[in-house]
């Protein structure tokens, strides 16, 4: 089910928030974090920060899947979908983290790479630490997103 929309939010960054709910309401956790945002960024495989974060830092996919996910919370009782997932408190913190990447970008509309900026930004949260594990740094990124903007840089296709 889709998040609301927002003028300023990409359709593939709305379909991820939509990924990360669902993962959240299946293990029956109270709220969306940036762990459920980064794993739904490798389920909707097309946006730019899994491209980046698969293709040009060529970190593993299965390898990110497990790290990551060991750092889920243990999953509590799971709740049933909701009938409209809605924004929550949790997820206009991350959109604004993400909003402050986009003005320094120059870019109007948030999308996965603005999240994914973010995230490597605050060291504490469990994307962040794995992510610089792999030598993914908010430098690389912002170089990448730049490269693919300009055209200097083509995406690989759907990651894998």
């Amino acid at each position: 089910m889709p998040m609301p929309q927002r003028a300023y939010v990409t359709n593939r960054t709305d379909e991820v928030f939509a990924a990360a709910h669902a993962l959240a309401d299946q293990l029956g956790h109270e709220d969306t974090t940036p762990l459920h945002l980064t794993l739904g960024m490798l389920l909707e495989e097309g946006n730019m920060a899994a491209q980046i974060i698969l293709y040009s830092c060529r970190v593993p996919r299965v390898t990110l899947q497990q790290e990551l996910t060991a750092r889920v919370p243990a999953p509590g009782t799971p709740r049933p979908p909701r009938d409209a997932p809605m924004w929550s408190a949790s997820d206009e913190q991350m959109l604004a983290m993400a909003a402050a990447e986009a003005r320094e970008l120059g870019d109007e509309h948030l999308g996965c790479e603005h999240l994914l900026l973010a995230f490597l930004r605050d060291s504490a949260t469990g994307p962040g630490e794995v992510l610089a594990g792999h030598g993914v740094s908010v430098e690389r990124v912002q170089r990448d997103v730049r490269r693919i903007h300009d055209g200097t840089m083509v995406w690989a296709g759907p990651a894998t």
